[in-house]
């Protein structure tokens, strides 16, 4: 049910998937009993993680996503599974964001993707998709921010996407939105200090993405801010 969400193009139906993976999911932690031995320990956090997907799936209630969270990270000590949690965690605070419009909640999740990329091998294949949440949560919050506090934190939103842009492989279907954060990331730095060259470099990463983006949307809104870097 969690994959026919990811899967569908009806967001109805998306969230419909959500909500009915979600109940199955709380149906098979109730299964389990305390104390958890380390392999059933393992399972319950395996299906922490599928429940916390489906409850942003389907829109929360993220009270219950967060806490969903907190019980899995005291459960386990790999760090590949507590980044991966730590993940979702960000994910949690953005979608508080959306409905609060609270910058503290950007922080937030700046704050867990930042955790999560440092407990990440920079081989793992999410790591790449863990920089461009993070970049892109930095990005959200520098146009949110006052004076030198914006500079700091934009100059570290295009450090994470460069280093997001050098991470996603060639032909990835990520290409095309990382390019345009990165590129968006250098206007916003453009119009503080009306550096000519963040201009210049934007301008070639709008068209790079144009040029890679298969949805026709995503592709519209790359030449729409091209059409604004030449003008």
């Amino acid at each position: 049910l969690l994959r026919l969400s990811g899967a569908t193009a009806d967001p109805v139906q998306a969230r419909l998937y959500a909500e009915q993976g979600a109940q199955s999911l709380r149906n098979a932690l109730d299964t389990g009993a305390e104390p958890y031995t380390a392999e059933s320990a393992r399972a319950r956090v395996r299906i922490l993680l599928d429940l916390v997907d489906a409850l942003l799936q389907a829109g929360g209630p993220l009270d219950d996503a967060q806490a969903r969270v907190d019980e899995a990270l005291a459960l386990v000590r790999e760090q590949g599974r507590r980044a991966a949690l730590l993940a979702r965690a960000g994910r949690i605070a953005v979608a508080r964001y959306a409905e609060s419009g609270e910058p503290a909640e950007l922080e937030v999740a700046a704050d867990r993707f930042a955790q999560a990329a440092q407990r990440m091998s920079r081989d793992a294949p999410a790591h790449a998709d863990v920089l461009a949440e993070w970049g892109e949560a930095l990005l959200r919050l520098a146009g949110l921010q006052p004076g030198v506090r914006a500079q700091d934190v934009l100059s570290r939103a295009i450090r994470v996407l460069r280093d997001c842009r050098m991470e996603t492989p060639a032909g990835s279907r990520q290409v095309a939105h990382r390019l345009l954060l990165l590129g968006r990331a250098l206007m916003l730095r453009y119009r503080a200090r009306g550096d000519r060259v963040d201009l210049r470099e934007a301008e070639h990463l709008f068209g790079l993405a144009a040029a890679e983006a298969d949805d026709p949307l995503l592709a519209s809104r790359c030449r729409l801010d091209l059409g604004q870097v030449q003008l």
